[in-house]
């Protein structure tokens, strides 16, 4: 189950880190998809670090800072969308969709390999 949840997040993230990568340089206004790529980039670096350096992180080490990034990449894309026009709305979305995958991976990989090593 882990695996799984784990490769969807993570092809969620690329695919929304891609994506608005490559709207930064078609839209007129680069706020938005920013603050899409920041909703995505946040988990997707604290996933592939802990994955890279798993045995020199301490596994209590709660990712609130991640959270908060995530969440700060949403609302990015929520005034960009409020300031530039209801055609920025997709990134909302797009920002959403990371942050509830970064909660559900919280949820359903991180605390249980917490509760494993208990």
């Amino acid at each position: 189950m882990t695996r799984a949840v784990n490769a969807l997040v993570v092809v969620v993230w690329l695919a929304i880190a891609i994506w608005s990568g490559v709207a930064v340089f078609r839209h007129p206004s680069t706020m938005a998809p920013l603050g899409a790529m920041l909703s995505a980039l946040a988990p997707l670096g604290f996933v592939l670090i802990r994955a890279i350096w798993h045995d020199r992180l301490p596994p209590e080490a709660h990712p609130v800072l991640v959270s908060a990034l995530s969440g700060l990449g949403a609302v990015i894309a929520m005034v960009a969308t409020n300031r530039f026009g209801e055609q920025y709305e997709i990134f909302v979305a797009a920002a959403a969709l990371a942050l509830v995958a970064w909660l559900l991976w919280v949820r359903f990989v991180w605390r249980l390999a917490l509760d494993r090593n208990e």
